[in-house]
């Protein structure tokens, strides 16, 4: 057998032969000599960050592929391209290759919510200068998104709150405050405007969820606005583009019934109402 020290070369054409010799031991020789072909196989790419279909990926990620082996990093450059799916506009960036790693980093961070495809167009080189694709390969991958509001509570349906409710809370999409003692949440965002004003106290419950609880009961028969304005910051560098707003009534009093009843015509004078 033979194995060769470097290992054979990707996208590379072999000519065997045995040689019109005496064999091993001696005794017999080859009518002539024997020769076979084989060509060995090729990749372009091992792997990729992001991954194909990926999701939430941060805006300032850089595009890596780990090589296949004999791969021509520079071939490989002068063939890549990243487009935003949207726009059709290739992205402009950096490349770098070290130790079988190629790298296209961004020249500006890429548009929140965005949809991006990456592309090897065909004729990348092994080492050997054989071509290895002959056929485009593409994947592609969602840029995360801007901060939004997820949920709250109450809901935006919620009909006759009661005003005897303790907690209001809105949910983010992404960490908003940072993970503190219960001591330190006077330096975290206090994002919830509340119309008329209640009185109460503002936490993060955790990095997503903001909780306003009130100190007094809300006021009966009432509509209450809760807002966030826009320009809140998230810890992925994203933020709030537009205000988010929703309201709630509370529960209206109702009379069921009356003494002395409504058109009674027989009320004892000294009745109580």
């Amino acid at each position: 057998s033979f194995a060769p020290t470097n290992g054979w070369s990707a996208a590379t054409s072999y000519t065997l032969t045995i040689p019109n010799e005496l064999v091993a031991d001696g005794s017999a020789a080859l009518a002539q000599p024997f020769s076979w072909n084989f060509r060995t196989g090729a990749a372009v790419v091992a792997g990729t960050r992001p991954y194909d279909t990926q999701v939430d990926v941060a805006a300032e990620s850089a595009i890596e592929l780990r090589l296949a082996r004999d791969v021509d990093a520079a071939s490989l450059a002068e063939r890549f391209t990243l487009t935003a799916t949207g726009e059709g506009v290739a992205v402009a960036g950096t490349i770098r290759s070290a130790d079988g790693i190629f790298s296209f980093q961004p020249t500006v961070p890429l548009a929140r919510g965005e949809r991006y495809e990456a592309k090897i167009a065909p004729g990348v080189q092994a080492m050997s200068g054989a071509t290895i694709n002959s056929e485009p390969l593409t994947w592609s991958f969602t840029v995360m998104g801007d901060l939004s509001v997820d949920e709250v509570m109450p809901a935006p349906d919620a009909t006759e709150v009661a005003t005897t409710t303790r907690q209001i809370a809105v949910g983010f999409n992404h960490p908003v405050g940072a993970v503190t003692t219960p001591s330190q949440q006077a330096g975290l965002p206090q994002p919830l405007t509340i119309d008329p004003p209640l009185q109460g106290e503002g936490r993060w419950l955790d990095t997503r969820t903001f909780i306003f609880s009130p100190t007094v009961a809300l006021a009966p028969a009432t509509s209450y606005t809760l807002s966030i304005a826009a320009g809140l910051s998230d810890q992925t560098g994203g933020q709030l583009r537009e205000p988010y707003s929703w309201r709630f009534p509370t529960l209206t009093p109702q009379v069921y019934g009356s003494l002395p009843a409504n058109g009674d015509r027989f009320a004892g004078p000294t009745q109580p109402i």
